[in-house]
């Protein structure tokens, strides 16, 4: 048991609620680099997210002149330089090992140990930090860099450390972690055996966008009930991210349908922000089961995190979570249809636009191919329209000159861009729906293949706390009528909850995996994770961004376990987060100082422990 608890202590326990995905390869090989990227602060420092200038988001690398201009103390600290700027002559001064580097602002002469470098351009004062050229900068510490036409810089003691053409993908992913101010995936277990080598030497070459989408078995039963039951509702539910949640694709496609087919349709939004496909399979059955969908549009393609190393695949929770997800809606009613969609981002426009799949999308077209699940890639098009110049991908003015503009951070459509979106969809949907292509008299229920992974989330049993191991101190609350009413009325009426270090919440189970659905707030404690007697994880519940100034839903899901019978246990302990540092860590502005004037003047609120669990969720069977 030693031996898989410490194998399991390799595993990023996290709320996937809190975080970002992005698919990639072998992000090993910048761990012992500093990475940064034109025109964003967010930089990766020997594997760590952060800023150049906690203090200031506006540092950031720029081209200026047609030259690539850095900040100096920024680089030179982060190898371990020290550095000194004199007011009255207005020269910095970096002192690296043996060497004393002295240049001046407004001139392009450096010194390096005493002898005269000429700099291409002078160094500059760029938001009162002092810039110069990357190489001249990265020559003079004794480094490497390398640098990709797509704005990425990587400085390291090794030459060669990528390859633009070879590496094309570990580039984009690292450019996409960038971007969104994302984290470096953790390491972890490979997922060896689960899928045999066959399918993910298929997986690889699965690069089917040739057309922007696949009918495969269609939209039978959704279909059927259009056509031969006219006076019947339909009933369509959008699961998946900040994407499916706002106001875009989603509710063009609503509009197309009344409008084409009657206002006969019900529709259910269950996206949730910043969410990927396995906290959408453990919600699905308090979200969407009692909605009873007669077609569930899936969208998860930005938020998971799928990718492959040295032939193995890892971050498995994507698979888990769409496979589960589909199992999930067929066991529960197999005349549901399902279609999945995949969305992009501007990391992957040129991958894209060359025809090919992100990996996760391309994981999650192999399931939909697996299933006869039809999908629709909505990037296909516009991506090449952006690499082509004919329309902007990501621009802050809405009006730029340049051409429409698709969004204004890289991720998630405006107007315009959601109409690009669905301007695919809508061909899609025409084939699948507008040609009648119903082929049953009656409809016809989805069978269930082979599972991909022997741990998906298709078997999850939801619990209320009341039917497994609660401490004396929880206390079962109604919850209408108070703060926490907005959070969770549309999942239960009650929530339990404990205020006090050692309360717990523990339960027996047979299966692979345990977890809880929890509600977080400004008192949202740590909690022990004790698997099988043993305390794998202190993990914080706490939000930085969104439980600050009121409570929203989350989950935890142990990492994976050998299938077998094994007790979890979660409890409140006493370690003190320092709540005010997470929320400094997520940027400056007025929306950062609001929460932490919150903190400041609410103490009391901030260090309580507010234990809220909703659900106990069991991926197998609760244990006699």
């Amino acid at each position: 048991m030693k031996k898989i608890l410490g194998l399991i202590l390799v595993f990023c326990l996290c709320l996937s609620v809190f975080s970002v995905s992005v698919t990639g390869l072998d992000f090993s090989r910048i761990n012992n680099t500093v990475v940064l990227a034109i025109s964003t602060p967010n930089v990766i420092v020997n594997g760590q997210s952060g800023v150049v200038d906690s203090s200031n988001l506006n540092v950031m690398p720029l081209i200026v002149g047609g030259r690539t201009l850095v900040p100096v103390r920024f680089i030179s600290e982060s190898f371990g330089g020290d550095v000194g700027f004199d007011d009255e002559s207005r020269t910095v001064t970096l002192q690296f090992s043996d060497v004393l580097i002295s240049l001046t602002l407004d001139h392009n002469i450096m010194y390096v140990g005493g002898q005269e470098v000429q700099l291409d351009t002078p160094a500059q004062a760029i938001e009162n930090r002092t810039m110069i050229p990357l190489r001249a900068l990265v020559e003079s510490l004794g480094k490497s860099v390398f640098w990709d036409d797509k704005g990425l810089i990587v400085i390291s003691d090794q030459e060669d450390i990528l390859n633009s053409e070879n590496d094309a993908d570990l580039i984009d992913s690292i450019l996409y972690i960038l971007r969104i101010g994302g984290e470096l995936p953790a390491a972890e277990i490979p997922a060896g055996g689960i899928f045999d080598q066959k399918s993910i030497e298929e997986i690889i070459d699965f690069d089917r966008v040739e057309e922007a989408f696949n009918l495969r078995g269609g939209l039978p039963n959704f279909n059927e009930k259009l056509v031969n039951h006219p006076n019947a509702e339909i009933n369509v539910a959008f699961i998946g991210g900040s994407i499916t949640q706002a106001e875009g694709f989603r509710t063009l496609t609503m509009q197309y349908l009344n409008e084409r087919y009657g206002n006969r349709f019900n529709f259910l939004n269950a996206g949730v922000s910043g969410t990927a496909s396995d906290f959408g399979a453990i919600r699905l059955a308090t979200d969407v089961f009692s909605f009873e969908p007669d077609l569930l549009i899936i969208e998860f393609a930005v938020n998971d995190n799928v990718f492959l190393r040295d032939g193995q695949l890892h971050s498995m929770a994507g698979i888990a979570g769409m496979e589960g997800i589909v199992r999930q809606i067929w066991t529960e009613n197999p005349y549901t249809d399902i279609l999945f969609v995949y969305t992009l981002t501007e990391a992957f426009v040129p991958v894209a636009a060359e025809g090919r799949y992100t990996f996760t999308a391309k994981v999650q077209d192999f399931i939909a191919e697996h299933y006869n699940i039809p999908s629709v890639f909505m990037g296909h098009d516009l991506a090449v329209k952006a690499q082509n110049g004919e329309i902007i991908f990501n621009s802050s003015n809405p009006d730029d000159a340049r051409g429409a503009v698709f969004s204004n951070d890289g991720v998630h459509p405006n107007r315009d861009g959601s109409a690009m979106y669905f301007e695919v969809l809508e061909r899609a949907l025409f084939d699948l729906i507008g040609r009648g292509r119903t082929t049953v008299i009656g409809a016809v229920p989805h069978q269930l293949p082979d599972i991909l992974y022997s741990n998906n989330l298709g078997n999850l049993v939801t619990l209320s706390p009341a039917d497994v191991t609660l401490s004396d101190g929880f206390e079962r609350i109604e919850i209408a009528g108070t703060e926490y009413a907005r959070a969770w009325s549309n999942r239960g009426t009650y929530l339990f909850q404990a205020t006090e270090v050692g309360e717990s919440v523990s339960v027996t189970f047979e299966g692979t995996q345990v977890g809880i659905f929890f509600v977080t707030g400004p008192g949202a404690p740590n909690i022990d994770v004790i698997i099988n007697g043993e305390k794998i994880a202190d993990l914080s519940l706490f939000n930085q961004w969104d439980g600050i100034t009121g409570y929203v839903v989350s989950h935890y899901m142990t990492p994976p376990l050998p299938h077998g019978i094994h007790t979890v246990e979660l409890k409140i302990n006493d370690t003190v987060t320092d709540k005010a540092e997470l929320v400094r860590q997520t940027g400056t502005g007025p929306v950062v100082d609001q929460r932490l004037a919150r903190i400041e003047h609410l103490p009391e609120l901030f260090e309580a422990r507010n234990f809220l669990v909703g659900k106990v969720i069991i991926n197998g069977v609760k244990a006699d």
